[in-house]
């Protein structure tokens, strides 16, 4: 007779075909449309909770009335006030965990901004630093380029400079060229270092999207649950409990 009422409740509403777990996946990308999505179905249900609860009442109301002897109620009024305190309890466990999960998408979104700002700053650094060799090669080939351009006076240009010109030369070739080496170790220590930083951001933005995942998979198993109507089940008998109670008193007055 239940699923009788709740069939015809159900022919009542006209609802959009359901979605899949993929398609409501797809839907939490924006906060926006997940909390429309919410009040969609939550408006939804209410209506078909409704609908299902007056249907079963009167179905059971009117049994209640044809048969013989006339049925009465059995529940008494302290499982009447433990089935409300356990309809509170419930509630209340409920919304706790919705705004846990709330706080925790808030907050997983919070550090995957950061980790994609500090991805971005990174391989900016990366690119510049790859860059260094080819501006390195380049100013050596200008170089070149001016010695071969410039008229020599005999065939080894630096048989033309005098020694104490020479030596300074020499001097600023070898400091130059300690401080190129210099330059070359620091920059592969900075590219090393930051491939190490790149692989810890990597890591932890995974582990940031995998418990992104989880909550929103722990979202969407709530409101399954909730649209199998497990959580409301206690609150349909106790209201169907209280109805059954006002028309017997309303009979017997």
């Amino acid at each position: 007779m239940a699923s009788v009422a709740l069939q015809s409740a159900a022919m009542t509403l006209s609802t959009p075909p359901p979605l899949s777990i993929d398609a409501l996946s797809s839907h939490t990308s924006t906060t926006q449309t997940s909390s429309a999505d919410l009040a969609h179905y939550k408006d939804l249900f209410s209506k078909l909770r409704f609908s299902y609860t007056e249907q079963v009442t009167k179905e059971r109301f009117l049994k209640a009335l044809t048969a013989d002897p006339p049925e009465l109620v059995s529940d008494t009024a302290d499982e009447l006030a433990l089935l409300e305190r356990k309809l509170v309890d419930d509630k209340a466990a409920l919304k706790a965990k919705k705004v846990a999960v709330a706080t925790l998408l808030t907050e997983l979104d919070t550090r995957s901004r950061e980790l994609a700002r500090d991805k971005a700053a990174l391989n900016g650094d990366a690119e510049i630093l790859l860059a260094l060799p080819d501006e390195i090669h380049s100013l050596t080939a200008q170089i070149e380029e001016l010695k071969s351009a410039q008229p020599q006076s005999s065939g080894n240009p630096l048989l033309n400079h005098s020694l104490s010109s020479t030596i300074d030369l020499r001097d600023a070739k070898r400091n130059e060229s300690a401080a190129l080496q210099a330059q070359i170790a620091a920059t592969r220590a900075a590219l090393a270092q930051h491939g190490v930083e790149a692989q810890r951001l990597r890591t932890e933005l995974d582990a940031a999207e995998e418990m992104k995942r989880a909550a929103v998979a722990e979202v969407l198993d709530l409101r399954k649950r909730r649209g199998d109507g497990r959580w409301d089940e206690e609150e349909k008998r106790a209201r169907w409990v209280r109805a059954q109670a006002g028309v017997l008193e309303a009979l017997v007055g």
